[in-house]
């Protein structure tokens, strides 16, 4: 995938310089017109291969980091499903502060490393 990404923005890179057909209105003319469409074909072909090298990037860092699923977990680790609990103490409670209201909290699937 990596290398595909590239090969297609060098192709579009290449495409964008090549030759186009211009006016002749005199020589400072067509000279300025020459700079002005290399600089754009400069410009065009850098921003290809950058596209490129960003995809080939991101084909890679995928494959560094893959999605871990709940039946594959890591080795050492053990895979903890999610849920939904009440936090925070009830009011009756010895030691019950203001800032202590109970609220629900919903907690996702994560991982935890097993000692021992």
């Amino acid at each position: 995938m990596a290398f595909a990404s590239w090969f297609v923005s060098l192709l579009l890179s290449l495409f964008g310089l090549m030759p186009r057909k211009q006016r002749s209105d005199g020589t400072e003319a067509m000279y300025l017109a020459a700079i002005r469409y290399k600089r754009r074909m400069l410009i065009c072909s850098s921003l290809f291969c950058f596209l490129g090298v960003c995809m080939a990037g991101l084909t890679v860092f995928s494959k560094a980091f893959p999605t871990i699923l709940p039946n594959q977990a890591p080795a050492n680790f053990v895979f903890i499903k999610g849920g939904e609990f009440t936090m925070g103490s009830p009011e009756n409670e010895v030691g019950h502060g203001p800032y202590e209201t109970q609220h629900q909290v919903k907690v996702s699937d994560f991982y935890i490393l097993k000692v021992g």
